[in-house]
């Protein structure tokens, strides 16, 4: 199953790290399921995720949509050539 995600590519760590396992587990047909976790309301106290995590988490998913966006695009012309259409 590593092999198959490549798990060997994952560039990302922390919070993004999560974000990097979805996309190759849904980029080689693994089913995905969400199980919510309720946390309570904070009362006292901030946030342990700093600032740049964040910014690392949007870059990653970022560029995990662009990687996303390409693979469709190949995949429609891969479709469209099969059927005889050029463009």
């Amino acid at each position: 199953m590593a092999e198959d995600i490549g798990i060997n590519t994952i560039e990302a760590t922390g919070y993004s790290f999560l974000m990097e396992m979805i996309y190759y587990c849904e980029k080689n047909h693994f089913k995905i399921k969400e199980v919510p976790i309720h946390f309570g309301r904070r009362n006292h106290g901030k946030s342990k995720i700093s600032q740049k995590e964040v910014n690392f988490t949007i870059k990653t998913l970022i560029k995990l949509s662009f990687k996303r966006l390409i693979r469709v695009q190949k995949n429609i012309g891969i479709n469209n050539k099969t059927k005889g259409i050029i463009k």
